[in-house]
């Protein structure tokens, strides 16, 4: 990579910063980061394998390890529901009778 990021940068394989690039921000390379020798880095790292070459940059905390997983996002809240407006009254329901049968004589 040559040129200039700020903010974060997440991967889900390789980078490499070299020929002049510069990453201002967290990093997050599920394989391989690579600051090459015209690179500069200053952020964390979060990364299965680094690679820091001689000549560049790195200013950072560093949390490596064998499968490296992007931190999870924050949760955002939950919107808050509009109230429901209800009737200043609410009538029962109708009551009704049971038909009436007429019983038959003989």
């Amino acid at each position: 990579m040559a040129g200039t990021v700020e903010g974060e940068l997440e991967v889900t394989g390789s980078v490499e910063i070299d020929e002049g690039g510069r990453v201002t921000g967290p990093v997050t390379a599920r394989d391989r980061l690579v600051v090459g020798r015209a690179g500069s880095l200053n952020g964390d790292v979060r990364v299965a394998r680094l690679i820091v070459q001689d000549g560049a940059t790195f200013s950072g905390n560093v949390s490596m390890g064998k499968a490296v997983e992007a931190p999870p996002k924050p949760v955002e809240p939950a919107k808050e529901q509009e109230p429901v407006e209800l009737p200043d009254v609410v009538k029962p329901p109708l009551a009704t009778k049971p038909p009436q049968t007429k019983a038959k004589r003989r």
